[in-house]
């Protein structure tokens, strides 16, 4: 979850992994793997070239907002999202639906009632940032890439995507023509299936419609 007070979007995502695939590593990778300064990548071995990386499906992007009259109004309260309202509707409702919830992660933002009441409920959060280093938007954009995610199609993501810049080298961040709310999810979940790679669960796959709102 990409957390906002009423200005921003509420961004989510979620997503599973769904097998492995074999990756070819480019000269930089090769040597941050190896990690040695004096390393010479015409030395490198065949196996040192290459890396098992996981495929990650994302089964949903989505936002809320403000501004979107009546589409979300049962998430919002008084012109701020209504953090109950999400907790409700977009976690525990799929607990009660068995879904194998196996982490939950927020950006810092207003995100210690959300942390502490899944954490009495005996699930597993935790807090990540892509706004002080550019580490998952990169791992995000390799695995895109590297032809190892499967997403639905959406015009925002693919908006938000198109338009970030690279802010002195170090982190990733928005232009002034849009934001990155939800790339910010869709980039954590990348993250977070990578770093917890169990492929078990009782997702469903449904012959939905695309449509950006859906």
């Amino acid at each position: 979850f990409d957390l906002a007070k009423s200005k921003d979007r509420l961004g989510f995502g979620r997503g599973h992994v769904v097998g492995q695939t074999k990756v070819e590593l480019d000269s930089y990778r090769i040597k941050q793997k190896l990690k040695d300064d004096t390393f010479e990548i015409e030395k490198a071995k065949i196996e040192d070239k290459y890396d098992v990386k996981p495929i990650v499906k994302i089964d949903a992007i989505g936002w809320i907002s403000i501004k979107t009259h009546g589409r979300d109004d049962r998430m919002t309260i008084n012109g701020e999202y209504n953090y109950t309202a999400v907790l409700d509707f977009l976690i525990l409702e799929l607990a009660k639906r068995k879904f194998n919830i196996a982490g939950i992660t927020f950006d810092q933002f207003q995100s210690l009632m959300m942390t502490q009441t899944l954490n009495d409920k005996g699930f597993n959060t935790d807090l990540i940032s892509l706004d002080r280093t550019d580490e998952i938007p990169v791992a995000a954009k390799y695995a895109v890439l590297e032809n190892r995610v499967e997403r639905p199609f959406c015009l925002l993501l693919s908006t938000e995507a198109k338009y970030l810049k690279y802010i002195n080298g170090k982190k990733v961040d928005h232009s002034k023509r849009t934001s990155k709310d939800v790339f910010d999810a869709f980039a954590g979940t990348i993250y977070n299936c990578e770093h917890n790679q169990g492929t078990g669960g009782t997702f469903v796959d449904l012959n939905s419609s695309t449509e950006e709102d859906d």
